[in-house]
């Protein structure tokens, strides 16, 4: 069985086109956000990795919620591996109603970077003042915000709609379990803060994402810092529409996706 972002498109390949697609504005949109970063603790080489590690976790996993059981029953019948209709509709529109429905994805994708970075506390010589910052709270806000807070995770109804999904961690399941670790390989890449691969791995799956936990850490952020997350949702939400204007024969680019184009000419044009 394949998981799929969307009919046609594997969600191992949506996540990682993201992720890799972000790594192309990197260099510009790590400095913005750790620029910020200095105005509230000291940014060290070490620090430095963490946050682009985190950043690109975050960003890898922004649809992991899509893996949840959950999904694949309530879509067994919208989604496919191969979509019968021609490649120059789009499906949004020509198969209404029977699009898939991922309501409330973002959130639950949310409160899985959430656990999984608080699975990997920053290490001693980072120093405690950062510990400050809520690092995990950022990237989880940036993940759950990431369809323009369209379902905010502020609002107590999302706590009712979460009870149906019980408890999980995407590594206890094979398949996501596999995809998991492909976003946390490609997250490491040219870079560390310390734990190998195996030893990350080994941290988040011993996770159990409780998504009631996390409401109330986004509920009670504290500090005015958190609202730095908007320095990663932004390319998180150009990186993830141009992924999907890519691989869904049909779909038209968004306005803001247009304009990041032009600005940003490194992320390119591919069909």
């Amino acid at each position: 069985m394949t998981l799929l972002a969307w009919c046609g498109e594997p969600l191992d390949k949506h996540l990682l086109g993201t992720m890799k697609t972000y790594k192309k504005i990197e260099s510009r949109a790590s400095e913005v956000f750790l620029n910020r970063l200095s105005q509230y603790t000291r940014i060290s080489n070490i620090f430095r990795d963490y946050v682009k590690f985190a950043t690109r976790l975050a960003i890898g996993m922004h649809d992991i919620g899509k893996a949840h059981p959950n999904y694949l029953l309530w879509n067994r019948h919208r989604l496919h591996l191969e979509c019968d209709k021609p490649r120059k509709y789009n499906c949004e529109s020509y198969c209404k109603p029977h699009i898939p429905k991922f309501i409330m994805h973002e959130v639950l994708s949310g409160c899985i970077v959430m656990r999984y970075l608080n699975r990997l506390p920053l290490i001693s010589e980072i120093g405690e003042s950062q510990s400050a910052i809520s690092l995990e709270l950022m990237m989880s806000l940036a993940v759950a915000y990431h369809h323009e807070a369209i379902r905010t995770p502020l609002n107590y109804k999302v706590e009712e709609q979460l009870s149906s999904f019980g408890s999980w961690n995407p590594l206890e399941y094979e398949e996501a379990g596999i995809i998991v670790r492909r976003i946390t390989e490609e997250a490491l890449d040219g870079i560390s803060f310390g734990p190998t691969l195996d030893e990350i791995l080994d941290e988040f799956s011993g996770a159990r994402i409780m998504f009631s936990e996390t409401l109330k850490a986004w509920r009670a952020p504290g500090k005015p810092i958190v609202k730095l997350y908007a320095l990663v949702c932004g390319p998180l939400m150009i990186c993830d529409n141009l992924v999907a204007f890519r691989n869904r024969g049909g779909r038209a680019p968004t306005s803001f996706v247009e304009e990041a184009l032009r600005g940003l000419p490194e992320l390119g044009v591919e069909r």
